[in-house]
């Protein structure tokens, strides 16, 4: 019987394959997202603090450990884009590709990239 792991690894990396995998980026490029200690509710509540004039920008950044500029560009509602590729499966998707993969173990045929 195929486990659940067996079939997300074999989903991913048969994505990875039709999609191009993470590779390292080049030394001196930043990794978007992997430099915040903050939490989404941090923000928001930084930002909430901000409007209503409870706190300035600079207090605010120092007191949520968030960078000045994020906030600015929060406020001024730049850069709201999520971070990342877009997903390249529906939900819907990804269920009928599962239901195929596990069909597939159930009648023991091999599933590889080739098929």
């Amino acid at each position: 019987m195929t486990t659940r792991f067996q079939i997300i690894f074999c989903l991913c990396h048969w994505l990875s394959s039709q999609y191009g995998s993470q590779e390292k980026s080049a030394a001196g490029v930043r990794r978007y997202g992997t430099k915040s200690n903050y939490s989404q509710k941090d923000l928001d509540e930084a930002l909430d603090k901000i409007k209503t004039c409870k706190l300035p920008q600079m207090e605010a950044a120092n007191l949520f450990k968030i960078p000045r500029s994020t906030l600015k560009y929060k406020l001024k509602g730049q850069h709201n884009k999520l971070v990342g590729k877009p997903i390249a499966l529906l939900e819907s998707e990804e269920e009928l590709f599962i239901s195929h993969i596990v069909t597939l173990a159930d009648l023991r045929t091999p599933v590889g990239m080739n098929i």
